[in-house]
């Protein structure tokens, strides 16, 4: 006969962060083996990532969304942009192509920061892309010397800080440019 569910109370779990190396999270529920989908709170906690609520479940492509980045223009007004298809998007209910990208793409995998009231995006051996919020992407020529053309970059402490191509050099922007 079997026997009946237990209660088991587990306290903050996951609060002591991610442990792959040693597998502790069997013996203490304390630490967490996998954390998909999760965020670390203001405090350094693990929580939920704030879900997302579908808009539509029509779109103007038909492949699937790589990616989904929110524009935050100021502090009252943002936009969603989302990549598929080889082409780049604006908007939620309905879509808006705004690709028109001088440089080109050749794949979805596009990373977006919010940079000073723009939105750059960087992508693997590509210069990186602008977006000022109106009409379309273009390449990020206001730049004196080379600009990166690495996979990842970010916005923080006032610099635009970009990978270049060989996955190891890191480049920067001036203070606010």
């Amino acid at each position: 006969m079997p026997t009946p569910l237990q209660i088991l109370p587990i306290r903050a779990p996951g609060s002591f962060g991610l442990d792959t190396a040693r597998q502790a999270a069997l013996d203490d529920p304390r630490w967490a083996s996998d954390l998909s989908n999760a965020v670390f709170d203001d405090a350094g906690r693990v929580a939920a990532r704030k879900g997302l609520t579908a808009l539509t479940t029509t779109g103007a492509h038909s492949s699937d969304t790589a990616v989904i980045h929110e524009y935050i223009i100021d502090k009252d007004s943002s936009q969603i942009i989302s990549a598929a298809g080889l082409k780049l998007y604006e908007g939620t209910t309905t879509l808006t192509e705004i690709t028109d990208i001088e440089g080109g793409g050749t794949a979805d995998d596009w990373q977006f920061a919010n940079f000073n009231g723009k939105l750059i995006g960087f992508q693997q051996g590509h210069q990186p892309i602008v977006y000022t919020g109106t009409g379309t992407f273009s390449d990020l020529n206001e730049v004196s010397g080379v600009a990166p053309t690495g996979n990842a970059g970010l916005a923080a402490f006032g610099r635009l800080w970009g990978v270049d191509a060989d996955k190891t050099t890191v480049k920067w922007s001036g203070s606010l440019d």
